[in-house]
């Protein structure tokens, strides 16, 4: 695709605006998304903080989930691994009644013994 500013170069930024229920786009060469402001490292930087707050709004106000990894409980139980160490503190309450399951009603692992 070709720049729309310059019309020139293999564009490599592409930009998707909607202003007053519009939508405006652009295509830009690396040179034109300079001038304009509007490069790869901008891009990063206002991108990347917007897509790690996906998973948190995804899960509604009230879901547990770890601030470390950002892992849900409820993507725990579909997969059955924690994200991180911190996911157990997270998740702590929920373990102990899950694990309380599991045990018979211990909250630990025992192991077996030798008869």
């Amino acid at each position: 695709m070709i720049c729309t500013s310059c019309g020139e170069n293999e564009a490599a930024i592409f930009i998707q605006e909607l202003v007053d229920n519009q939508v405006r786009q652009a295509s830009l060469c690396s040179s034109c998304a300079d001038k304009a402001g509007a490069a790869a490292g901008a891009a990063e930087a206002f991108l990347l903080p917007l897509l790690a707050a996906i998973p948190k709004l995804s899960r509604g106000e009230n879901a547990p989930y770890c601030h470390a990894c950002g892992i849900s409980y409820s993507e725990f139980r579909k997969t059955g691994f924690l994200g991180c160490p911190e996911c157990y503190e997270a998740f702590k309450p929920a373990l102990q009644r899950l694990l309380a399951r599991i045990h018979d009603g211990a909250t630990a692992h025992r192991g077996k013994s030798p008869s």
